[in-house]
Parts: C-alpha cells; structure tokens; sequence
C-alpha cells in the first residue's frame, strides 16, 4: 500500500494515453464495432462516454463540439401545453425514425395529434383518445406513442452538454426546455420514493434515483425531487452488511451503493444519513459499509459482489464510494491502478473488463475515471458524484426556484481526497463523481 500510482505504472504497465485518446475520438466520431448494434437505443450514453473520457484525457479540443451538441438536441422531447410530463426529457437515440431537427420544429402531423399509447391514461377507446385530441410533442419521433424520455439519458445528455459548453449550453431558467426536465423528473419519481426509467413498463430502482439526482444537480433545481421519500427508498436498500442493492431485499452490489451514496452526496445528505441529523435521519452504518467497500478489493481490482472476478469498472464504482465517505485512502491503489493498466488495449486503445480481452466504451471511460481519481499523471481531476471531469460539474445557480443541494458539485471539493501519489491529499479543485445508466448492466 506504500507504492504510489506513478510507480506502479514505471514497473508494470505505462499508459499510453494517446493511444486511448485515438480509441474514444474513433468511437465518438468514426465508427462503432458491429457488436454496439444493441446500444443504438442508448446511443446518448456512448456519447457521454466518449466525450467524458476526452475531457478527462485533456483532449475536447478533439471534439466537434457543435456537431455533439445539436444531436443532442436533437433528441429532446419538451411540451406543447398538456402533454404528459412523464413523457419528456431525452431519448437515448434516433432508433425511431426522429428527424435530426435541434431547432424542435413542429411535427408534420399537426398540433393536435394523438401521442398517447391506445388506453394507456385509464382505457379509453381509440375514437375517445383521438377526439380528445392531446397536444403534440415537440420534437417527438415518428412514433409518438412509444417515443418517450429516459431518465438515464436526461443525465448523460446534460452532462455532456456542460462538458462541451458548459452552463451555457443548458437549456437557460425559464426556457420550457428546462421547465419539461423538472416536470419530466418529477412525474418519474413513485410513491415509494424509487424512480422510473420511462413513464411506461419501467423497472425502477437507485440507478435511476441516481440519475434524477444528478440531472437536479446539472440544472441547480430540485423542484421534481421529493427528498424524504427518495432517503427513505434509499434506506429501504441498505442491506445488513452496510452496502446497497438495487431494490429493497436484493444482493448489495458494487454500482447500486455507488448509486445510492452519490445521490446521498448530490442532495447533500451523506453525513445526516449516517451519522443523524437533517433529512437523513441517521442510522446508516458508515463503518459496515467502508468494510465492505473494502473487502471488495480481490486479486488487485475491485469486485462487483462477493465471491466474482475483478472487473476494471469497479475500480471506479467502490473507489468513488470509499473517496465520498473519505476513506479512498485506505484501499490499495497501487494495486488497483495495476490490474487497470493491465486491462488497456495497446493496439487500439482502450480498456477491457478483463485482462486480455477486447475493450469496449464503458469499461474504458469507467478505468479512465479510475486512473484520474487515483492520481495517475495527465489525468484531469474527476467529480466523484456526477462522475464527470471537475470541470464540467461545477454547480449552476439555480435560478428557476428549487434548492440547489449544498453537497453537490463543486462545492463537495476540498471533502474529496484526490489521492495522487497514494497519499491523502484534498482534491481542491472540484469535487463529486459519476456513475448512471449502466450499472449493474457488467
């Protein structure tokens, strides 16, 4: 545990970190092996990881930003007055038949066409629906009834539009653009507390609680969260062993305690969840949960769950837990650090999920927010709460009435050890970390 990061790299593995440069402009703007066919729905993501990846690189000026930023756009559904709010935000891509139109023009069927699946508001006839005529959505694909917004991509479309643009390339306060993300936030959010992905046939569970979280703390609004019940399903997931599943009575699991502990931090109710006091009523076991945390640490990396092979993208998912209970210090990171570098691709670039293996996006961006939250040289420094590059994660004022969360952000910065060197040392310059849509999906 005394070696620190850079000397592990001089005697195992060095990083070749124009070669990954390369690997993500080549995924962000060439081509997609055939095997991310299946992904088309959750093309947003990619993005988010390539373009993250390159922030963190140092390499945005590699990015068309403009290009990146109106397909983006593209791929908003905001309302005309009426519609169903649960139905807006972003789509994760173009797989039904949207026209590329940033500018949200009108759709060619009209204002008053229906984009309500058959029964689906309480099993009205088809004649009933249309004669009622519910409001067309702007920017709605060609398939309107099933064309709905993901919560996950709300989350990687914002925060790749800061990363490219910053604060200014949000929608502005006021605008109905960032009015539909509150209102589509608020309408996905259950009774239990728990959020959905979609409005319709969703799971739900704490990656997507995550995910509202962190689109409330994009825009500086927390209008379309209600607080105490999201602490109490968050609670509701916390398993005898300190850790979290993605459900109430489910296995504690590497991203799902990401997941729920980020959130915790983005509303600012990590340390009322443990120790007492506030919102989060204490009680939680932050000593189980670093125990655990830390146990997770086999053969070098980190693992998912008990008793499974190390994945690279763990490194991330349990090292930015330890970092925002401030216990980042105690895993061994040199190690860590090594069985990363032994997962990079030296021909093309890239990361896999085990040594030896062929890379892919989300185990590449996932080992590179690893390598900058462990200190490794030419790295930027990372948010550990919206899993961005410091940079891109600097809080908005909130200027459209809801309570910006003190512990989001940049302002959870100098809480944060950076880690460089495996020393202890204050991350200053922001603060947070990330995570979202693909946890638990490796």
């Amino acid at each position: 545990m005394g070696m620190d990061c850079q000397a592990t790299f001089a005697q195992d593995m060095s990083l070749d970190l124009d070669l990954h440069r390369r690997y993500f402009r080549s995924c962000l703007h060439e081509f997609l092996p055939g095997a991310y066919i299946g992904l088309d729905t959750n093309r947003m993501t990619v993005v988010h990881f390539c373009v993250h990846a390159l922030q963190l690189l140092g390499a945005c000026d590699q990015i068309d930003k403009d290009a990146v930023i109106k397909w983006i756009y593209s791929l908003q559904i905001f309302r005309a007055a009426g519609s169903d709010p649960a139905q807006l935000g972003f789509r994760g891509g173009t797989q039904l038949g949207n026209p590329f139109d940033p500018c949200h023009a009108p759709p060619p069927w009209g204002a008053g066409a229906k984009t309500e699946a058959k029964g689906r508001r309480g099993g009205g006839s088809e004649e009933e629906e249309e004669e009622e005529g519910t409001p067309a959505l702007l920017g709605a694909g060609l398939s309107p009834e099933y064309d709905q917004g993901h919560v996950a991509m709300a989350y990687t479309a914002l925060a790749t539009l800061r990363a490219l643009g910053g604060p200014g390339a949000l929608p502005p306060p006021g605008a109905p653009a960032r009015a539909a993300l509150v209102a589509h936030v608020k309408a996905l959010q259950r009774p239990d507390g728990a959020w959905a992905a979609v409005a319709a046939g969703s799971e739900r569970d704490l990656r997507f609680l995550y995910c509202a979280c962190a689109v409330s703390a994009l825009l500086g609004d927390w209008g379309g969260v209600d607080r105490p019940r999201a602490l109490g399903y968050i609670r509701s997931c916390q398993n005898y062993d300190g850790a979290f599943g993605l459900n109430p009575c489910q296995e504690s699991h590497g991203g799902s305690t990401y997941c729920a502990v980020a959130a915790l931090q983005l509303m600012g109710e990590l340390d009322a969840f443990f120790d007492g006091g506030g919102g989060g009523g204490g009680g939680g076991d932050r000593e189980a949960l670093v125990r655990w945390c830390l146990e997770r640490q086999a053969e070098g990396g980190f693992q998912g769950r008990p008793n499974k092979a190390p994945d690279s993208c763990y490194a991330f998912w349990v090292g930015a837990t330890l970092g925002l209970l401030g216990a980042g210090a105690l895993a061994d990171r040199a190690r860590a650090t090594a069985f990363v570098a032994a997962c990079q691709d030296t021909a093309f670039g890239g990361f896999s999920k085990h040594p030896r293996q062929f890379p892919d996006v989300l185990h590449s961006f996932y080992s590179t927010c690893w390598l900058s939250l462990a200190g490794a040289p030419g790295l930027a420094p990372l948010d550990l709460a919206l899993g961005v590059a410091a940079a891109a994660a600097a809080v908005p004022d909130d200027s459209s009435g809801g309570a910006a969360a003190p512990g989001s952000g940049a302002a959870a910065a100098a809480q944060l050890p950076r880690g460089d060197n495996g020393g202890d040392e204050l991350q200053e310059e922001a603060g947070g970390g990330g995570g979202g849509s693909s946890v638990g999906q490796t």
